[in-house]
């Protein structure tokens, strides 16, 4: 079974082009759902192997069009779905960037007066895994019994900045 890497994938959004009808050296209607293009206003980019709306700012890659055709949000299966398209063999070097992990427990809330005042009880204090740490009220967010990402809120309205939320999207 040949294996093809991520590079020779993504020079196959010419092909993907051609069987949606769609041009490679002059404007098209833009790819993006949210954008109604009444004027062509994206085209194809030969050297980055993308297409880019002038319009709406939009930006795809092949890996990004067979998704949104597909449904699929993560990168592994979107790769996978562009080799079962265009690359008839084994995928090689599709892994997962690995999750953060944050230094929480799950069910391990400290009850505060913050939280009292607020009317949070004890119980759903420690349910939630609440805890005030370094004059921040901190809400872990919890996947599988494993902390992967917070929000923190300053207790004090004049502490900047205000939030302290972790990189990326909340899980």
């Amino acid at each position: 079974m040949r294996k093809t890497d991520a590079k020779t994938l993504k020079s196959c959004l010419p092909q993907w082009l051609r069987e949606h009808g769609l041009p490679l050296h002059k404007p098209f209607a833009c790819l993006n759902p949210a954008h109604q293009d009444a004027h062509p206003s994206m085209g194809y980019n030969e050297k980055n192997q993308t297409v880019h709306c002038f319009a709406c700012g939009a930006t795809y890659d092949i890996f990004d069009l067979v998704g949104q055709e597909e449904n699929l949000t993560d990168f592994p299966s979107k790769m996978k779905a562009v080799n079962r398209r265009y690359g008839g063999g084994e995928v090689i070097r599709v892994t997962a960037k690995p999750t953060r992990v944050f230094p929480y427990k799950e069910r391990v809330g400290r009850p505060d007066p913050y939280f009292t005042g607020r009317g949070l009880s004890d119980e759903t204090v420690r349910r939630f895994g609440l805890v005030v740490e370094n004059g921040y009220a901190v809400l872990p967010v919890f996947v599988d019994g494993v902390c992967r990402s917070v929000c923190r809120r300053a207790i004090d309205p004049a502490v900047e900045p205000r939030y302290q939320n972790s990189r990326g999207a909340m899980q």
